[in-house]
């Protein structure tokens, strides 16, 4: 007695968009779904097969669907962890980084920047960078601002920045114009901490200060020279500045 099985309808290809990993409908609306969906797909004569090559077609379906699925869980794990690094670089970065929209808004900030400027994050969101600006620079940054927006490309200014407990610090500003295509123009930002390095520069102004008018008004005649070398022999020099007092001894002038 020949066992006749009655012929399977083929399944439509149907493309479900997912926007988890993990479907959020019951398995008994999914099921209802796949039967409403079976009802208005026309049926196709295939011959009958016995119900061994049957059982080897569905284990070996099967078997496609594990694999399938082992495949798309790797490729979701993977998803997750690169995201998860990315959101550590950009959290965690050495300096602060914020996104402003064409109006000047903050719309994005990371942690660094909210502790830089000594204030919550929720509380940076939607309103205008020019807040944290010293008063003093507000009308520079503007024209900045404009400047960048209207030319693009990447532009750097300093500026005085003042925290959430009106303290100021020196800042340096990297913006940066993104403008993707149907949508609207952002700017981006680094902004630095460089209050060390502004002290440190005074301070080798005021000490090169020093040292000149040192230079200048000693009663013994200085000169300063540069050595000229050829292969690695020195053979003559030539002065490079000379103080008045030297300018008088041996003639010679700046």
């Amino acid at each position: 007695m020949r066992l006749v099985i009655k012929p399977l309808t083929p399944i439509r290809e149907m493309r479900i968009p997912m926007k988890s990993s993990r479907s959020t409908r019951p398995d008994g609306l999914l099921r209802g779904d796949a039967e409403a969906e079976l009802k208005h797909t026309p049926r196709a004569e295939v011959p009958a097969r016995s119900a061994d090559e049957l059982l080897h077609e569905l284990q070996v379906h099967q078997i496609e669907l594990e694999i399938q699925n082992e495949t798309l869980r790797q490729a979701q794990d993977a998803l997750e962890e690169s995201r998860d690094r990315y959101v550590d670089l950009y959290e965690f970065a050495p300096v602060a980084y914020l996104t402003l929209s064409a109006t000047g808004r903050i719309e994005a900030i990371n942690l660094t920047g909210a502790t830089l400027l000594g204030i919550e994050r929720e509380s940076f969101l939607h309103n205008r960078f020019t807040r944290f600006v010293a008063s003093e620079d507000r009308d520079r940054w503007q024209r900045h601002f404009l400047y960048t927006l209207l030319h693009g490309g990447k532009s750097i200014c300093e500026l005085s920045i003042q925290r959430g407990d009106d303290t100021v610090f020196d800042a340096s500003v990297d913006c940066l114009l993104a403008a993707e295509s149907g949508s609207a123009p952002t700017l981006r930002i680094t902004l630095s901490d460089i209050t060390v390095y502004k002290q440190a520069l005074a301070k080798m102004r005021s000490s090169e200060s020093r040292y000149s008018t040192l230079f200048e008004n000693m009663p013994d005649g200085l000169a300063h020279c540069r050595m000229i070398f050829r292969e690695e022999i020195p053979i003559d020099y030539e002065f490079v500045a000379v103080n008045p007092a030297f300018e008088k001894l041996s003639g010679l002038s700046n």
